[in-house]
């Protein structure tokens, strides 16, 4: 799959460009830095989860990122996250490693944006 076709299945830069011009660039940047350190934290709890899983939390928190995700036209981690929702035990393994494929994925789209003028050392110091 091509850059623009796979850019395109993962995330909705359509959304994102209405969601700029509705909020205004100020505030769209500044929720668009606090996702970006949210999405850091996700990956680093992913990482450290270890393998006792309570299915329950973890699907009411996959519920609460998927409807973040999707906020703001993250297609690719919004699907991943619904996965890991509905996985049973024996699925979230693998779902795990696929919605941290896509975090890192959106997180190397949203910061190679040359036109957002994100708060790079918020991000990286808070993730």
């Amino acid at each position: 799959m091509d850059s623009s076709k796979l850019e395109a299945a993962a995330i909705d830069v359509q959304h994102l460009a209405e969601l700029a011009t509705t909020l205004g660039s100020e505030k769209f940047e500044n929720l668009l830095t606090l996702l970006v350190i949210d999405l850091r934290k996700q990956v680093a709890q992913l990482k450290c989860r270890g393998h006792a899983v309570e299915i329950a939390p973890l699907r009411s928190r996959m519920h609460n990122f998927k409807g973040m995700a999707a906020s703001f036209g993250l297609r690719g981690v919004a699907s991943a996250a619904r996965a890991i929702e509905f996985a049973t035990r024996g699925e979230v393994e693998s779902a795990f490693g696929h919605l941290q494929d896509e975090i890192e994925y959106a997180l190397a789209w949203i910061m190679n944006r040359t036109d957002w003028r994100l708060c790079s050392d918020c991000c990286r110091k808070n993730g």
